[in-house]
């Protein structure tokens, strides 16, 4: 216990190092890292006729080649380091937007790494040790040291009846309410508002899923409280957090997170790119320029909170999760719920790409307003577009859950081999 005190020191001090003492450390975790990987059969074949030992500093890496969860899928015995299995890591399993299953190995290390960043991405919006949190997901996370210290309490809600529910909440009293964005979106469409407004939370927080702006509008509205973005991935845990400022920080201790473009090359601040990821503190299975398969822009400037980790403005989800119109323009869901977020009568939405043109249009809403909120939100929705898409809006009382318990705000077309 003694040690995972000293861990969770080492991980609230590094947000706040010198820039200098910052680029040292992960210069020095980067070099462990990529030696560590040289080793394994799997970066040997993957990094054939590159010197990867010069690799020594986060803006070297371009020199290595990306890599993607179906390059390793079939060789996790290559990509996993000797004298680490099933019986002295941390197990985890990512499904990913293709429903299928892989196993992830975490050495013990890193994840009580990881878990003390956890902790310091709650306590950078304002958690305090003795506030307590309630979060609907799929399953329950195994507590930790924190649940034997009685700090930072955390305590799964199952996710029944709004009767149920409300019980469990009135026990728990939260400060802080979390979960996937699709349980919060049924949770204010089960139980009236002014009950929940009644709990007294001070944040609620979401992550695992893309949060569409007008959910995050009706979290904020309905609870009287801000809403905090929490980013992360069973890959690499937490891998941003917001600041009291609103600003969202990379954890850029435990992991380097590039920009780049289709090629793999790094684009400039504000520009959007695909999101590539390379662990600083997994020992048992490194992941090296790693396309988790988001979208994303970085930026230069600091924020007045003084942490000097890199900055993520914005966040457009998956890769593959957008619609693509006959002209090839993709629309994530950050573009497609500009207008959307106006309606207030409107819970949650779900866009399904059936043809080129043609788009199904599921919506969630408040009891007693089907038609006026169907009509809404179709004309919003085609107004997006800067050329005609057919598009049928349907009211349903839920959004589908995928195999791993999550809710896709676009289900694109179905890639081509």
């Amino acid at each position: 216990m003694i040690g995972a005190l000293g861990v969770g020191w080492k991980v609230w001090r590094a947000q706040w190092l010198s820039q200098p003492r910052l680029d040292a450390l992960r210069s020095r975790l980067l070099t462990r890292t990529i030696a560590g990987a040289a080793a394994l059969p799997f970066y040997q074949d993957m990094w054939r006729g590159v010197d990867s030992a010069t690799v020594t500093d986060p803006t070297k890496l371009v020199s290595l080649p990306t890599i993607t969860k179906a390059d390793f899928r079939d060789r996790l015995d290559e990509i996993t380091a000797p004298g680490f299995d099933e019986n002295n890591t941390s197990v985890s399993y990512t499904s990913g937007s293709s429903g299928a299953t892989m196993r992830l190995l975490h050495d013990l290390d890193s994840k009580q790494y990881y878990n003390a960043a956890w902790i310091r991405a709650h306590m950078a919006y304002g958690v305090k040790p003795h506030h307590r949190t309630a979060y609907f997901r799929f399953e329950a996370v195994s507590p930790g040291v924190t649940a034997k210290l009685r700090v930072f309490r955390n305590e799964f809600v199952p996710f029944t009846t709004g009767d149920e529910m409300m019980a469990h909440l009135r026990r728990i009293r939260p400060h802080v309410l979390g979960g996937y964005p699709s349980y919060l979106a049924e949770l204010i469409t089960m139980v009236p508002a002014e009950d929940l407004r009644s709990l007294g939370v001070r944040w609620v927080y979401a992550g695992a899923e893309t949060m569409p702006a007008q959910l995050k509008w009706q979290l904020e509205r309905i609870f009287d409280c801000p809403y905090v973005d929490m980013y992360g991935s069973t890959e690499f845990e937490n891998m941003a957090f917001q600041c009291t400022h609103g600003t969202r920080h990379v954890s850029d201790d435990t992991m380097i997170l590039e920009v780049v473009d289709d090629a793999g090359e790094p684009v400039g601040p504000g520009e959007v790119g695909d999101i590539v990821v390379t662990g600083l503190r997994n020992d048992a299975m490194p992941l090296i320029r790693y396309r988790i398969g988001d979208r994303g822009a970085w930026s230069d400037r600091p924020c007045e909170c003084g942490r000097r980790f890199t900055v993520l403005p914005r966040l457009e989800g998956r890769t593959l999760e957008a619609v693509v119109t006959p002209s090839g323009r993709r629309y994530p869901v950050i573009l497609l719920d500009e207008d959307l977020i106006h309606i207030e009568t409107l819970f949650q939405f779900q866009v399904v790409q059936e043809t080129i043109d043609t788009l199904t249009l599921n919506i969630v809403c408040a009891p007693g307003t089907e038609e006026e909120t169907r009509v809404k939100a179709q004309k919003a929705l085609v107004d997006v577009f800067e050329e005609p898409m057919n598009v049928t809006t349907k009211v349903v009382d839920s959004i589908p859950r995928s195999s791993g318990g999550k809710v896709k705000a676009i289900v694109p077309l179905p890639t081509r081999d």
